[in-house]
């Protein structure tokens, strides 16, 4: 869902359709692929798979938008040391 809600070439069109995009992109951030790479992926579907014209500010945009995501996704789990790392501290 955040791949198509950050990039949606086509336009107002199921949430389905970008589905088989999803593992590529996927498998790149679990490499840590340059922002460069991930957006050449992008601009491939959008130009072979789909038949657009490139557009590679919006694909270079979705990439990095992408990325933060892949850096602190799971950032909220990560709690200090000394307290349960998925329990918050309860207060008296």
């Amino acid at each position: 869902m955040l791949l198509w809600a950050v990039w949606n070439p086509i336009g107002s069109i199921r949430l389905t359709e970008y589905e088989a995009y999803v593992l590529p992109v996927w498998k790149l951030l679990a490499r840590d692929a340059e922002t460069e790479e991930i957006a050449a992926q992008l601009t491939q579907f959008r130009t072979v798979h789909i038949g657009l014209k490139p557009d590679p500010q919006t694909d270079e945009d979705a990439a990095l938008t992408v990325q933060l995501w892949w850096s602190c996704r799971f950032e909220w789990l990560q709690a200090p040391e000394d307290s349960d790392p998925i329990l918050p501290e309860l207060s008296d």
